[in-house]
């Protein structure tokens, strides 16, 4: 197995997104040995204050006392077999049973109805992480977001770039509540177009644009959808990844994308080939989509594999970071999709 930074070659902690029987994305599976458990320790003030509601369902054998003591017990549980003598850690934690309360490794839309006939609860694995496409999910104000995306990637002129969103009430809605918002720290409110477009700038528009594809409700719920969690977690893993590798800012911003547009067939029920005649990419981005290899392509698949909750791959051959670098950049996408999701969703 490919070595992790001269250590042992093992996946050493894998976090991967959990929806509950909503599918609404609802906690993260935290998934290590118990040796491991100072990497999860390093990030304990993250999981309390800064996922939101998310539940942690903590699955790295006996914790520490420090550990137990410095997670919120209403929103911990420690995954646990059916078969377990010892619910370890139950008096402050609640357990959730694999195979019962929990399904990991859901591989199928039938396989997850059923464990919701038998009432399970939390779901995860390669079904969740990239569920298959389904077609004729076409909706025209994504295909506008698509335009707009071809157009700051062909350096449009800002006018044109206007009429695009004077044609779409809400996207202007959602634009001028952006760049008037507090945390944009503007004296003076901005009123035009023009201003807003100034204001964001083209690389934080394209990255707003690029969230925004996935933050249409579905089936008529108020509920945000799932995938614009995911998406945001995986784009922001895999530039955390650039950068602790050292990759320029272009290449960074490459690996963001490839994240981020990788679940756009699911979103848009298109294959990618029929997407990337839409949608100008890099030539790199789009071998990562396509699977077509090289260094994306590989970061990328890695990262579906994470996000399954599997930590039996080999690490790509470039991937040299230490288990704490690795673990860094997953924690901090894992903030970073949450904040998403509550600003966005």
């Amino acid at each position: 197995m490919t070595t992790i930074a001269g250590m042992n070659g093992t996946i050493r902690i894998a976090l991967a997104p959990v929806i509950d029987r909503d599918g609404a994305w609802g906690g993260v599976w935290i998934s290590g040995s118990p040796e491991d458990a100072s990497l999860v320790s390093t990030h304990a003030e993250l999981l309390s204050n800064d996922v939101g509601a998310l539940r942690l369902l903590l699955d790295i054998g006996a914790m520490p006392d420090a550990l137990v003591a410095s997670l919120p017990p209403e929103r911990t549980s420690v995954v646990v077999n059916a078969d377990s003598a010892n619910m370890s850690q139950s008096h402050t934690f609640s357990s959730v049973v694999v195979g019962q309360d929990f399904i990991p490794g859901v591989t199928s839309h039938r396989q997850m109805e059923d464990a919701k006939l038998a009432g399970s609860i939390w779901f995860s694995g390669p079904y969740i992480a990239h569920p298959p496409v389904v077609e004729g999910k076409k909706d025209s104000s994504r295909a506008t977001l698509l335009k707009l995306l071809t157009l700051i990637a062909d350096d449009a002129d800002s006018a044109e770039i206007e009429m695009v969103f004077k044609r779409e009430p809400e996207l202007s809605f959602n634009l001028f509540r952006l760049v008037n918002s507090v945390s944009m720290g503007l004296k003076s409110k901005i009123t035009t177009f023009n201003q807003a477009i100034m204001v964001l700038g083209r690389r934080q528009m394209q990255r707003w644009i690029q969230l925004m594809l996935y933050t249409r409700h579905q089936h008529g719920s108020d509920a945000p959808n799932p995938l614009l969690q995911q998406a945001a977690m995986r784009g922001r893993l895999m530039e955390r990844f650039a950068g602790s590798l050292g990759w320029d800012a272009g290449k960074q911003e490459q690996a963001f994308m490839a994240g981020i547009f990788s679940l756009l067939d699911t979103l848009l029920g298109m294959t990618m080939n029929e997407i990337l005649v839409i949608i100008k990419l890099p030539d790199d981005v789009q071998s990562a989509l396509l699977g077509q290899g090289g260094d994306l392509s590989e970061m990328l698949m890695l990262v579906e594999r994470l996000q399954a909750g599997d930590r039996s791959s080999s690490m790509p051959a470039f991937l040299s970071l230490s288990p704490e670098q690795f673990a860094d950049c997953q924690f901090d996408a894992l903030k970073w999709a949450s904040g998403m999701g509550q600003e966005m969703g």
